[in-house]
């Protein structure tokens, strides 16, 4: 049959660990090393990550003259500024 203990814990002796110390400075040392080496590493790749799906990719309207020539939009400048100049002095064609 079975025999109970008196106390109904006592079966945690097999749950301490194991038989190296836990007290000694180097194990410490090496346990909270490795605890912060690995809490940096999942903070750099959860911020890179944000980071990556965060980026929005602009997209200019135009890119080359031909294409504000081609465009069906007009092109909107300012009366007496150098680039209404450059407009109206650009030979024909070009």
């Amino acid at each position: 049959m079975f025999h109970f203990s008196s106390s109904p814990f006592k079966f945690l002796h097999f749950c301490q660990g194991s038989s190296i110390s836990a007290q000694k400075p180097s194990l410490q040392i090496g346990f909270f090393a490795v605890l912060f080496l690995g809490m940096m590493i999942l903070i750099v790749y959860r911020a890179q990550l944000n980071a990556a799906l965060n980026v929005r990719i602009l997209k200019i309207p135009t890119t080359s003259w031909e294409d504000v020539l081609q465009s069906d939009k007009n092109l909107m400048i300012w009366r007496g500024s150098s680039i209404e100049a450059i407009f109206k002095n650009s030979p024909s064609g070009e």
